[in-house]
């Protein structure tokens, strides 16, 4: 019943009479074997037949010339390297820019802790001072402290330095001036 939908396949023999493997090249003249039974074959001896037998069936390459590039594809191929090294260079400076942005918040995250931990203690001594300022004050009103409140007659005086002689002062206008030279009228 499958028989008629399915063929049975050649054997191997028949598949390489129907495809042969050997196809000799159009420039080279081709050589008729001589058939079975026929006097050409009965006058030949096996070993001329094998030599040449193993000639034909030798593969010969045939160097083809190649074909000139067309314009219009030469100009694709120079537009796709173009495209491939700007989107190279676009995808290496985003990834720079990135770690950059990336860098730079982690810095201003630390630095913005760093301020915080500053101000904290600014905050804490500006206490202690006031706690220190009251501790004295304090302490000051008590008498068995030692402390003395100022009067005039116990003021120590430092007597002033000696006078020296003042050095003549040049003309500022014989010399120009840096900063006038330097700035235009308009300033």
């Amino acid at each position: 019943m499958f028989s008629n939908i399915y063929p049975t396949p050649l054997p191997r023999a028949d598949r390489l009479r129907m495809y042969p493997l050997n196809i000799p090249p159009q420039n080279e003249p081709t050589t008729q074997r001589p058939r079975p039974g026929s006097s050409a074959a009965s006058k030949s001896d096996p070993k001329s037949e094998r030599a040449k037998s193993s000639q034909t069936r030798s593969p010969q390459v045939r160097q083809f010339a190649p074909n000139p590039t067309p314009n219009w594809l030469k100009s694709l191929l120079t537009i796709q390297r173009g495209t491939l090294v700007l989107f190279a260079s676009a995808i290496g400076l985003s990834a720079i820019v990135y770690g950059y942005t990336v860098h730079t918040q982690d810095l201003w995250k630390s630095q913005y802790q760093q301020l915080k931990r500053l101000r904290t203690q600014e905050t804490q001594q500006a206490v202690m001072n006031e706690n220190l300022k009251q501790q004295l004050a304090i302490s000051a009103q008590k008498s068995d402290s030692g402390l003395v409140s100022p009067t005039p007659d116990r003021s120590v005086f430092i007597p002033s330095a000696p006078l020296r002689p003042l050095k003549p002062i040049t003309n500022p206008q014989s010399t120009p001036s840096p900063l006038k030279s330097k700035l235009t009228a308009g300033y």
